[in-house]
């Protein structure tokens, strides 16, 4: 979607009416515009600080939307597997997986599903009909769940232990032993997730919800894809 702004535009000014006195602000006819020579009017003279920490991250969603969605993944990717490990009952912190799941939210997880909720919001708009969103949740969970599922396990092994000589064997007995179960697992987490987000949020709010839930599903993923031989289904 996009979302235009007129606030702030008007008619340009011809020389004769240009303010012969920048300091003053004063325009054509003489009248006084201290307020925008001096940083009192317009738009940015307007804008409130913050009240409190969510008005301060949606300003910031706004302002820089990928850059914020990127971090506050990276955050939560991280906070999941610290949360995964200590359930292990681990003696110390692997920091190494841990960097691995917060490099995974900061450049897999929020750019791309930032990029599908605003090409999907875009092309098929969830507000025109119930099937618009079927539609739009059909594309996530069938397309981009197992693209993520198929970029994640190669990207946590390449962080946690190089690129060696066994790198595709190893991977190939990762997706063998891990991919179905995962896949399963994001299915019954995101289907009715994802349903409430794509009915009541906006596209830019979509990726957020997603990592609220991710708290939860990276830290099961996160378990899921470092047990050793066996896992809970």
């Amino acid at each position: 979607m996009f979302y235009g702004s007129i606030a702030g535009t008007g008619r340009s000014k011809s020389p004769s009416q240009a303010s012969p006195d920048p300091e003053l602000g004063q325009d054509g006819n003489g009248t006084g515009n201290l307020g925008n020579s001096r940083g009192g009017g317009g738009d940015q003279g307007d804008e409130e600080a913050p009240r409190n920490p969510l008005q301060w991250y949606m300003r910031l969603l706004d302002k820089r939307p990928v850059v914020t969605k990127c971090l506050t993944s990276a955050v939560i990717s991280g906070l999941s597997d610290v949360i995964a490990q200590l359930s292990a009952r681990t003696d110390k912190l692997d920091w190494r997986r841990f960097a691995a799941l917060t490099v995974v939210g900061a450049v897999l997880t929020a750019p791309l599903f930032h990029i599908l909720y605003e090409q999907l919001e875009a092309i098929i708009p969830s507000a025109k009909s119930w099937g618009n969103i079927v539609l739009q949740l059909g594309i996530d969970q069938l397309f981009a769940a197992p693209a993520w599922l198929v970029a994640f396990f190669p990207l946590v092994m390449l962080i946690e232990d190089g690129l060696h000589r066994n790198f595709g064997g190893e991977l190939i007995s990762k997706y063998e032993r891990d991919f179905w179960t995962s896949l399963w697992l994001t299915w019954k987490i995101f289907i009715p997730s994802q349903t409430l987000s794509f009915v009541l949020l906006p596209a830019s709010l979509r990726v957020l919800a997603l990592n609220v839930v991710d708290l939860g599903y990276t830290a099961a993923l996160s378990f899921i894809s470092h047990a050793p031989d066996e896992h809970v289904t």
